[in-house]
């Protein structure tokens, strides 16, 4: 409930009043009152008490505009505004119960939800605090506390006036939080959200004009904010303090009911310090008293008062108080009130001795130790560090004023030694700030407890830095023996449980050393205690800061403001080891047992100060109200430096801890062996590890002479011939000496570069690992000798992948990995991993193949994710899917590169297929630095199982050409002639088929194919491929060579048999019904399968004799079937089914044939029907199993059966191929995948009747009206022959189950279609007829009158006009001739100068203009190339004015989402466009249809091309086989049109918004999926069904090249009626002599490309062009590859 504040003004209500200085008397910890500009200063600075630094401003704002304009504040008061930007305020770091919030804001017209005002977001949820407005544009007050659910939750019902001032508040405490809203008519008005508040931590930047969120902010360019005033308090103000300020600002008085004077020390002497007044009210004045007596000073300050007793009064025209007295001291010599304490120390250890006094300032200080004065020891505080012996003693401190001076008491330091040459000695060598060495005395009885209910055994000592601690229920049975050899100290056993359970907690907190910092202990875990590698405990941190522990079988820790470094628990069970992490500024490193094993960089951000550095649990990584982290298992020796430790350092310290005081050195890791190429360029790094007691000394050996200089534990050597040797290396103690196993040397020598091993070195690898290894535990890196360790679960010696190489494979057991050391690859942005594998089984997910991972923010690897090519980069990228599926049992070459543009995968399998995929986003850079994995990460779950081979890393960004050249050679060797594994096939067909032939061979690159008919060159036909039209005489036994350099090879024959459509067929073998419907229901095979009637069913005219009629239409209760009650079983049997359909309109899909219970849940059986209202066929099958449903199905194409036209269409499916084949008058089918159905148990038969024109149960009520002709059904598979051949048949008036003598003239069926199209230099109307008769058949075709072609049934008509006129075709034969009718074929005129001429001039594929008489099933003309589609779910309002500018009379389309699901279908399908492509169209979103949708499709192709709604904020689109979806923010306002294009040229699709490009993705288009077909509005443009659009659409058009830049901004800026300059595409002229000579006006963006035939592959000619006053030309030879020329405009 909003509640109206009572007023609390006095008669002089109209008084000025001061904003500013009423704010600053409630004390706020920040106050921004944004009075500055640019040119004053880069940040605005703060008027609150805490010190910070100024405001900063950040993308779009303009600073010094007006401010609110009202008498409260000063002239000339200012704000800022913003249009897109924000400004950020300083972290606070101010953790408080109470705090306020508050504001003056004029907000814009428009804003999303959750719009951020004032907005404070750190490190975890007890951070997200600030004000807000709640919901999109709906103007109310919200807010966040602690990101509380009730908090964003809540509804407050308190509206902020847009484009007005308005003062908006919060305020939190343990009441709740109570939001405020003043606006413009002096209405301070608030509400209640009675939660209690817990304490908010404000230590994240605190956002101004949004939230951290970028869809969060609150302007934008065309709507802008405005704030002023931004003020912050760690209280809660009271209504009253809202009031006063409130008031202030408007002018007006408001009486102040509190005043209190704060002084600058609690005791105040004479002459020092200053008194400042708090209090409330709108400010007008301050009166100062001094023992009652009015002073003249004003203001809120009081400086250097004199002794007395002062008063302070808050004065405005409304009212008046008075503070409490607060009495000022006279002057006095100094006295202690806190002296210096003892302290106990290590020797290097750090010490702070302080003291307090009280007296008259100024005061000064002198230390003195055993008496003597300490020289530049003059502070209140004296601090040393790095303790010498001589520093240990008895220290004091004199204290001095104009009063006098006092002498403290002593404070002793006393040393507590460490043992020469011990762990501890080198440890606080190195000065550590806190080192806990467990050896204290506990108190088993103790009866003190913690806040949590857990004794308090005993004190926690820290002799380094005085850090000391707490024992939290620990006992002296928990001290046991310590990790340290040779030492008696003790160390900790912590129990675990929440019961027994343990910590130690200390004074250390972290915050302090943010820039460097080493923490370290020894740990200890043990199957003994429990099982460790599933639980998450923390080892010893501070929580929120620096976090140490385990997780999930990894320990490792967390960094604020870096991140996470976890590394395998690999310590031994029940052994110690020694955990560090270490931090120098700029990267955090992870050591276990002195080794790296890990590292990641970043700034560190320790600004929370809530918690303290604890040990063994209690809270070390969460908060201990929530969860304690008890660890199980031993802590011994923890200490913290301010320093980053080197790793020699911390091997000192293992080297100690292992082996104690007086050891003789041991090699711990001994130098490894390499075999490498000879490279002087490049060195290897010898080195060791080795134990005992320091210092120690080393002396290197080359075959058994000393090196002169080498006497460090690393040896770095050149790879030069003189180099190779054996290495040994001497180490040497105070207590001996022992020398290493040998290290040999081996240089190889270069490859020959005509051998696989020889093509990767070319490419100058980084790292390369052959794997071929057959005996011994070293995996040889090759390269700079990177050698990795073979484990156990290694077999060497296996047959490699490599063609004609002998060298062997590596078998990984999927238990372990391949380690090997760190690349040292820094701050990447390009790299390549290479691989071939060859797995068993299941490939785990995330599995590695070449992986490096030194904790959380560094894995970065090639993996097989989701049994598909994938990676991880800088622990990003790996939500990221290929769609490459590497095969099992087979050996795949599997690659990754990255660029900062993009990451591509890359697979070739064993067939010879090499495919890349794309994931362009931006790659941010990366340290490949850690220990690098082979066959694995250092999760368990992801270790590879099966054979490795040839792994390689490049510090570079191989291309695709380097990667296949890799592949190519690798599957097939350097002189392997060429090997078919994919044979042409045979091919059976009638004359006029397309034929299609493809074969493949593997061998030696480069392959080049050449195809040949009976033995005869087919010129031009040199790819993997023929295609072509096939007539009779093409019939005949179709070879192919393949050629390389090492020999040729040619395929199996493959016989095409192309022969005439039969004139008749007789197919009543296997017949299991056939229905003529010649005034007869009955089977006329005489299988007794007769059909019953149910309601009406008249004959009609039909194809052959009669027809059956079917209608169902509800309103009328028309409701007619055919039924099967003799029985009609499926099971699992094969079964044809054959008709001729009518279609009536475009009726529903009440089925052709069905046994299926529509709707009812137990609904398997089969349907075959029209696409529902599409005009088009489809089927349905629903196999039954008695538990599960299995089912597969499809929609054909819409348009397919146009209304009141006969049709034939024949459905084949076959369970053992797992096959549907539909035929449609006669065509080659369309072959559908059914294998998802399960025929081995499941059934087709239904508890209902099969029926014709109903469902199983005979109550399909929807609208459908169609005929039927002679039906067949067989329970057998027809071949393709024979189910075409019943169409033939019909054309020649015979059923299929006679033969009938073929000497008959011809007949023409099916008449030739015109049209009525735009002009086009590209395309053609394809024209045809159908005819019956005996063949052979001769077609004569004729345009006005005269011959115009001759041979063939079908012709192609170009779009120009000469070619328009009217046609008709003469057919003859043996026995006669047939004329057809006539059709013409006009071209569609334009509007000179209108939007429609200049997409014409483009060149569309198809083009939806919408100008049609629209409704439900009417046809979507296209005028482009006659792929006309049909509206769906058209109602009244579908149809609106044009979006285009000029248009005058033009229509756009609404489409309503999902309320009517409308949408338009077509018959066109893209994917012959994967080469390159535009598709574009005006889209319009407006706020009054309702909420925006979030994701309704635009246009375009299921699983080819999507585009469409992504939220209600956000659209873009995703291209098949580029690199991801493209998204951005909806650019343009609500109800306004905009352009959306998408621009593909072969490799990048840019998209625009308008004539803005916001998006690119890349790779190369994989338009494999021919199920779908383009649709507008929905209905299936980024799914199979549904994803209907709410909003306009316009203008839809494709074309069949990427349009470029220009042009899209050409089309857009047509669209709004701005002037464009013309875009055509030039004439292509040539001379013909001895040479080609092609020549065309110079035009910006056209390009000439060429090819061997008319279908391509098209290359671009870029060399040899020659350019001369405006025209270009091109030259070339006669009898050159290139045989075909064009011109391409755009991309």
């Amino acid at each position: 409930m909003v509640v109206s504040l009572a007023l609390a003004l006095g008669l002089g209500a109209a008084a000025q009043a001061s904003y500013e200085t009423t704010v600053l008397l409630q004390n706020p910890a920040a106050f921004y009152r944004y009075n500055t500009t640019q040119e004053d200063s880069e940040t605005d600075p703060n008027f609150g008490f805490l010190n910070l630094p100024g405001a900063q401003f950040y993308d779009q704002y303009t600073r010094g505009v007006e401010g609110p304009n009202l008498p409260g504040f000063e002239p000339g008061n200012m704000a800022v505004e913003y249009t897109g930007g924000n400004s950020v305020l300083p972290s606070m770091n101010l953790l408080t119960e109470e705090a306020t919030i508050l504001a003056w804001v004029k907000t814009p017209a428009t804003h999303p939800n959750y719009a951020g005002l004032v907005f404070n977001r750190g490190d975890g949820n007890g951070t997200i605090t600030g004000l807000d407005l709640k919901g999109a544009d709906t103007f109310q007050l919200g807010y966040h506390w602690n990101n509380d659910p009730t908090s964003y939750a809540y509804v407050s019902g308190l509206l902020v006036e847009p484009l007005e001032w308005n003062l908006v508040a919060m305020v939190g405490n343990a009441e709740g939080v109570r939001l405020y809203r003043g606006n413009s008519s002096g209405s301070l008005d608030s509400v209640l959200n009675p939660v209690p508040c817990a304490p908010t931590y404000l230590n994240g930047v605190m956002r101004v004009g949004r939230d951290q969120d970028a869809a969060r902010i609150l302007s934008s360019a065309d709507h802008p904010a405005y704030i002023d005033e931004v003020a912050i308090f760690d209280r809660a103000l009271t209504e009253a303090d809202l009031q006063a300020i409130y008031r202030s600002a408007r002018g007006e008085a408001y009486a102040p009911s509190r005043a209190a004077i704060i002084p600058s020390a609690p005791k105040m002497f004479a002459g020092e310090g200053s008194l400042v007044v708090q209090g409330d009210g709108s400010y007008s004045s301050v009166e100062w008293y001094k023992d009652g007596e009015k002073l003249e000073a004003e203001g809120l300050t009081l400086s250097n008062p004199v002794a007395g007793a002062y008063t302070a009064k808050l004065v405005n025209s409304a009212g008046s108080f008075e503070s409490a007295p607060f009495t000022v001291l006279a002057a006095s010599a100094p006295s202690v009130t806190e002296q210096p304490v003892a302290a106990s120390r290590h020797p290097y250890g750090r010490v702070d001795f302080s003291v307090v006094a009280e007296g008259s300032f100024p005061m000064s200080y002198q230390w003195q130790l055993n008496g003597k004065d300490i020289d530049g020891a003059t502070s209140r505080t004296l601090r040393l560090s790095y303790l010498q012996r001589n520093q240990f003693g008895t220290y004091t401190v004199v204290i001095t004023n104009a009063e006098g001076q006092t002498t403290s008491a002593g404070a002793v330091l006393t040393e507590v030694p460490v043992e020469p040459d011990s762990f501890a000695e080198a440890i606080m060598e190195r000065n550590p700030i806190a080192f806990f060495r467990f050896d204290d005395t506990l108190d088993d009885a103790a009866s003190e407890y913690d806040q949590y209910g857990y004794p308090i055994t005993g004190v926690a000592r820290d002799y380094a830095g005085g850090n000391h601690g707490l024992y939290h229920n620990v006992y002296t049975y928990n001290q046991i023996e310590g990790a340290i050899a040779k030492d008696s100290s003790k160390a900790l056993h912590f129990e675990g449980s929440q019961e027994y359970g343990g910590w130690v907690s200390t004074s250390l907190q972290v915050n302090d050393y943010p820039d460097a910092f080493t923490v370290m202990g020894w740990v200890r875990l043990s199957t003994a205690y429990g099982d460790y590698m599933s639980t998450s405990v923390g080892y010893f941190g501070q929580n929120d800061v620096l976090e140490l522990g385990t997780g999930g079988g990894t320990h490792g820790g967390w960094t604020s403001g870096i991140g996470s470094i976890y590394s395998p628990i690999d310590f031994g069970d029940g052994e110690w080891g020694l955990f560090v992490m270490t931090y120098d500024g700029t990267t955090l490193t992870l050591y276990l047992d002195g080794k790296e094993a890990g590292s990641r960089t970043g700034a560190s951000n320790f600004n929370v100060y809530r918690y303290y550095f604890n040990i063994g649990g209690g809270g070390v990584r969460s908060d201990p109200e929530v969860n304690m982290d008890f660890l199980t298992g031993d802590i011994d020796d923890v200490a913290v430096f301010d320093t980053a430790m080197t790793q020699d350092d911390i091997l000192a310290f293992w080297n100690k801890g292992q082996y104690g005081p007086g050891s003789v050195p041991v090699f711990t890791t001994p130098p490894q062996s390499i075999r490498v190429y000879e490279n002087p360029e490049l060195t290897h790094t010898f080195q060791v590890l080795a134990g005992g007691s320091e210092p120690m000394s080393y002396q290197w050996y080359k075959d058994g002479a000393a090196v002169e200089g080498a006497q460090d534990r690393r040896l770095s050597v050149p790879l030069s011939a003189d180099a190779a040797g054996d290495y040994t290396v001497v180490a040497s103690n105070a207590y001996g000496s022992v020398t290493s196993p040998v290290a040999k040397m081996t240089l190889l020598a270069e490859p020959a570069p005509n051998s696989y091993e020889g093509l990767v070195y070319g490419f100058n690898p980084h790292a390369y690992w052959r794997l071929g290894e057959s005996s011994g535990g070293l995996a040889y890196e090759q390269i700079g000798g990177r050698n990795g360790l073979y484990t156990a679960d290694n077999t060497l010696g296996r047959p490699g992948a490599i063609k004609d190489d002998p060298d062997t494979s590596a078998w990984f057991g999927g238990a372990e990995r391949v380690m090997a050391p760190s690349m040292d690859i820094i701050d990447t942005s390009e790299i390549t991993m290479l691989a071939w594998i060859k797995s068993e089984g299941e490939i785990p997910h995330y599995a590695g193949v070449i992986f490096n991972r030194g904790g959380s923010g560094s894995a970065s690897g090639l993996d097989i994710a989701h049994e598909q090519v994938c990676y991880h980069w800088a622990d990003t990228q790996y939500s990221y899917r290929s769609g490459l599926y590497p095969e099992n049992d087979v050996w795949n070459l599997v690659a990754i590169t990255i660029t900062p543009t993009a990451g591509k995968a890359y697979l070739g399998d064993s067939k010879g297929n090499f495919t890349a995929a794309t994931n362009a986003v931006a790659h941010v850079t990366a340290n490949i630095n850690a220990d690098m994995q082979l066959g694995g990460d250092q999760n368990v779950a992801r270790r590879f199982k099966g054979e490795i081979d040839e792994a390689v890393i490049f510090s570079r960004a191989l291309s695709f050409a380097e990667i296949e050249q890799i592949y190519r050679i690798g599957l097939s060797g350097y002189n392997t002639p060429p090997h078919f594994i994919t044979e042409p096939l045979d091919f059976e067909g009638f004359d006029e088929d397309v034929v299609s032939l493809s074969a493949a061979a593997l061998g030696s690159p480069e392959i080049v194919y050449q195809w040949y008919r009976d033995g005869e060159l087919i010129e031009g036909a040199t790819s993997q491929s023929l295609t072509f039209t096939g007539f009779v005489e093409d019939s005949g036994e179709y070879t192919v060579v393949a050629t390389n350099p090492a020999g040729s090879t040619t395929s199996s024959a493959a016989k095409v048999t192309l022969t005439y459509a039969p004139y008749s067929v007789d197919l009543s073998d296997g017949l299991f019904a056939h229905f003529k419907f010649d005034n007869s229901y009955n089977d006329v095979t005489g299988n007794g399968n007769d059909l019953t009637p149910e309601g009406e069913v008249p004959f009609v005219e039909g194809v052959l004799g009669n027809a059956v009629s079917l209608v169902t239409d509800p309103e009328l209760g028309l409701l007619n079937s055919l039924a099967f009650y003799n029985g009609f079983e499926i099971g699992k049997e094969p079964l044809t089914v054959a008709f001729w359909t009518k279609l009536y309109g475009a009726p529903a899909d009440v089925p052709w044939l069905c046994n299926r219970v529509i709707g009812s849940g137990l609904d398997g059986g089969i349907a075959l029907a029209p696409r529902s209202g599409a005009n088009g066929w489809s089927f349905y099958l629903k196999a039954d199993d008695g538990v599960v449903f299995t089912d597969a199905g499809l929609n054909g194409p819409a348009n397919s059966l146009p209304s009141e036209e006969w049709h034939h269409l024949v459905f084949v499916m076959d369970p053992v191929s797992e096959t549907m084949k539909v035929f449609l008058d006669g065509q080659v089918p369309t072959v559908v995948d059914i294998s998802a159905i399960d025929f081995e148990n499941g059934s087709l038969d239904s508890f209902g009747t099969m029926r014709i024109g109903q469902d199983g149960a005979g109550g399909y009520l929807y609208e459908s009206h169609w005929d039927m002709d002679d039906m067949g059904i067989w329970k057998k598979t027809l071949s393709d022959a024979e189910a075409r051949g019943i169409y033939s048949a019909g054309l020649n008036g015979f059923s299929f189950d006679q033969l009938h003598p073929d000497n008959t003239p011809p007949t023409v069926v099916v008449q030739p279609k015109g049209c009525e199209l735009y002009q086009s230099p590209t395309r053609a109307w394809s024209m045809s007829i159908e005819a019956s008769g005996t063949q052979p058949r001769v077609v004569t075709w004729y345009k006005d009158g005269e011959e115009f072609a001759s041979g063939r049934r079908s012709i192609e008509i170009p779009l120009q006009p000469e070619f328009v006129g009217e046609y008709h075709a003469v057919v003859e034969n043996a026995y006669g001739s047939a004329t057809s009718e006539a059709a013409t074929v006009s071209l569609r005129a334009v509007t000179p100068g209108s939007y429609e001429e200049f997409i014409v001039g483009l060149d569309p594929v198809v083009y939806y203009r919408f100008e049609d008489e629209v409704s439900s099933g009417a046809v979507a003309r296209d005028y482009a190339s006659g792929q006309d589609g049909r509206y769906f779910g058209a109602n009244e309002g579908t149809q609106i004015p044009s979006g285009i500018f000029g248009d005058e009379g033009g229509k756009a389309l609404h489409f309503d989402g999902g309320v009517s699901q409308t949408y338009v279908g077509t018959t066109y399908q893209m994917n012959d466009l994967d080469g390159g492509f535009t598709v574009l169209g005006w889209i319009r979103r407006s706020l009054e249809y309702g909420p925006y949708g979030s994701a309704g499709g635009y246009f375009g192709q299921n699983d080819v091309v999507e585009t469409g709604d992504a939220s209600d904020k956000r659209m873009g689109g995703w291209i098949s086989g580029l690199s991801g979806s493209q998204y951005t923010t909806v650019p343009h306002p609500d109800g306004e049109w905009s352009l959306f294009a998408i621009a593909y040229n072969g490799s990048e699709a840019r998209y625009y918004a308008n004539e803005v490009h916001w998006g690119t993705a890349t790779g190369k288009a994989n338009f494999n999926v021919e199920d779908y077909y383009f649709n507008i509005g929905g209905g299936g443009v980024r799914n199979p069904s549904g994803d209907f659009f709410l909003g306009d659409i316009d203008e839809v058009a494709v074309f069949g090249y990427g349009l470029s830049p220009e042009q899209i901004e050409a089309v857009y800026l047509k669209g709004i009626g701005k002037e464009v300059g013309p875009v055509e595409m030039p004439d292509l002229g040539y001379i013909l002599g001895d040479t080609l000579l092609l020549s065309w006006p110079t035009t910006a963006g056209v390009t000439l490309e060429s090819a061997p035939t008319a279908e391509g592959p098209w290359t671009a000619i870029t060399e040899g062009i020659v350019d001369e006053g405006g025209v270009s030309s091109y030259q070339t030879t006669l009898g050159e590859a290139a045989s075909f020329f064009r011109l391409k405009a755009g991309e």
